[in-house]
């Protein structure tokens, strides 16, 4: 259940991005739209980095194969086959939280169950794996979706913005970058430590269709 409301978690996110980043979201998805189509068009559209999406296919092929039968499980080698469809770099993230997790003397005894177990079919280490990966994947699609608002909600002072350090650069001027921000009254771009808080809108939001 973690993972699959995991999924729907970043599925929504994804379908919420379409939606900021498209003048008319509802002439390319709607609400039967698939997530694969989705990442498709997100693709296509240069809308999410590849690694991201190459990621998120892996997430949604596990998700559907949980789906389609009664009796599937997410396995060890179903987590682990997520955890290598990501980039070098996510791995060190995902690597990086799993260290945290698993430092205290319970968590050191359950991991060396799970390395001498065989054929185990769910483990602990396996668990805090999968939790690492869903985080990870979405604090990446949420920073996407925070810099794709950030950027609606900005348009037109961030294309002065960026003529104005052009024309800087062409002078040979040094930078005015924070000058030239605080005249155009544009805000920083989003910190991507809040990234998580970028999947869970201000109540009253209409959900998107």
């Amino acid at each position: 259940m973690r993972f699959l409301r995991g999924h729907l978690l970043i599925e929504q996110a994804v379908t919420d991005l379409i939606h900021v980043r498209a003048v008319k979201p509802t002439a390319l998805i709607h609400k039967r739209t698939m997530m694969s189509q989705k990442l498709n068009l997100c693709e296509g559209l240069g809308w999410l980095p590849d690694r991201l999406v190459k990621a998120l296919r892996a997430v949604t092929d596990r998700r559907n194969d949980l789906a389609h039968a009664l009796d599937e499980r997410l396995t060890v080698e179903r987590v682990d086959s997520l955890y290598y469809a990501l980039t070098e770099e996510l791995r060190r993230a995902v690597d990086a939280v799993l260290a945290e997790r698993l430092t205290g003397p319970t968590e050191r005894v359950l991991l060396r169950a799970d390395m001498n177990s065989e054929g185990v079919i769910w483990s602990f280490v396996s668990e805090s794996r999968l939790t690492a990966i869903l985080l990870i994947l979405s604090m990446e699609i949420g920073q996407e979706l925070q810099l794709a608002r950030y950027e609606c909600d900005n348009r037109e002072k961030l294309r002065a913005f960026h003529l104005a350090i052009a024309a800087d650069e062409l002078d040979g001027l040094p930078s005015r970058e924070s000058v030239i921000r605080a005249r155009l009254q544009l805000p920083e771009p989003p910190d991507p430590r809040h990234a998580l808080a970028a999947l869970f809108p201000p109540a009253g939001n209409e959900d998107n269709e």
